[in-house]
């Protein structure tokens, strides 16, 4: 197909059977990829034992027609301590959808200003009972898996 990133065209495919002609079927695609940056500016405040604030943080998301590929979260200037380990966060789509992003991370050493990005094609996890440095890494849950109120 030729056309512009972001171009929708049709594709008609033939269909038959043997002999027998079963008629047409149209779909429809778009072409290229693209991406679209949605953030929080709002500071997040979590204390050990505690809910964070505000809790729930919301990203509205919208004008994103179509099916999602992927998606990439990052966490800037986390400043987290005495016990990362307690620390976990969980991505909830409007649907209700959920992915467990972080939890029992870290062990017990605090961490000041790391950003971490999550994304399912990282080479690396968060580590389980050391130091979590800034840089990128596969969603990293721990057990026991935490509830969420």
């Amino acid at each position: 197909a030729s056309g512009t990133n972001g171009q929708t065209i049709a594709a008609t495919v033939k269909l038959q059977d043997g002999a027998s002609d079963l008629g047409t079927a149209v779909f429809t695609y778009t072409l290229g990829t693209w991406s679209r940056t949605f953030v929080n500016t709002n500071t997040i405040f979590a204390d050990a034992n505690t809910m964070a604030s505000p809790y729930p943080s919301m990203i509205n998301v919208s004008g994103v027609g179509g099916m999602l590929i992927k998606a990439v979260i990052t966490l800037t200037n986390i400043s987290y301590g005495p016990s990362p380990a307690d620390m976990d966060v969980l991505l909830v789509s409007p649907n209700q959808q959920d992915t467990l992003v972080m939890a029992h991370a870290g062990g017990q050493n605090a961490f000041n200003n790391v950003t971490l990005t999550f994304d399912d094609a990282a080479s690396n996890s968060l580590p389980h009972y050391t130091l979590i440095i800034s840089g990128t890494n596969k969603p990293t849950a721990y057990l026991p898996v935490p509830s969420f109120p």
